[in-house]
This record gives C-alpha cells, structure tokens and sequence, in this order.
C-alpha cells in the first residue's frame, strides 16, 4: 500500500474496456453536454435556442426557472432543438431539462 492508500493489482480485460469506455458501473455511459443554449449571454426578448443531446424525448420537459425559483415557462419538446423567446426580465435563469427517463440536465443562461 502506497500513501494515498491504492492497493497495486492487475487489472481483468473487462476492467480495463470498462475504464477506457468510460462507464464506470454505471448502466448507461454518461452524456456529456446533453443540454446547450446559446447565444449566451442574450438580450432582453430575443430568440434562444436550446439543444437537448438525450436519447429520450418522449415525456420530457424543458423548464425555465428564473432567480427566485419561479418556473417561468415550461415547454414540451418534440425535437432536439427548441427556440425559446420572450425572456423579457434581464437576470440569470435555470433552464433544466428532464429527458423521458427522468434524467436532470442544466444549463444557466444570462439575459442582459
């Protein structure tokens, strides 16, 4: 034992396709970048788009929440992309996203 406390061992093949697949013990890989917006920051009342990279539409939901917790507009994808439009209260809104499968993405998006 070494002093960070790793133990020196061999690693199986399936260990070592597990690590370099990047699953983990998961049971699905991890999504990196499922939810995107832009332009970010953005004007008063101009158009946002946002981009869903999940596998599961069906039953998801897109939420807006603004400063304080209020959930501002609540939109029902049918595509990967959505435009968003009429955020006219400058500040810092949560969008979080909730694929069909339950799973939570977020992203912050600055209105000037």
């Amino acid at each position: 034992m070494d002093d960070v406390f790793l133990y020196d061992i061999a690693l199986t093949a399936a260990e070592i396709t597990q690590i370099q697949t990047n699953t983990g013990t998961a049971l699905k890989p991890i999504t990196y970048n499922a939810l995107s917006v832009f332009p970010n920051p953005v004007l008063r009342n101009a158009e946002v788009q946002i981009h869903c990279n999940f596998d599961e539409l069906q039953n998801a939901r897109i939420e807006v929440i603004n400063s304080i917790g209020e959930t501002v507009d609540m939109i029902r994808p049918t595509a990967s992309n959505i435009s968003l439009k009429g955020l006219s209260q400058s500040g810092v809104y949560l969008i979080r996203a909730v694929s069909g499968l339950s799973d939570i993405y977020t992203a912050k998006l600055l209105v000037k």
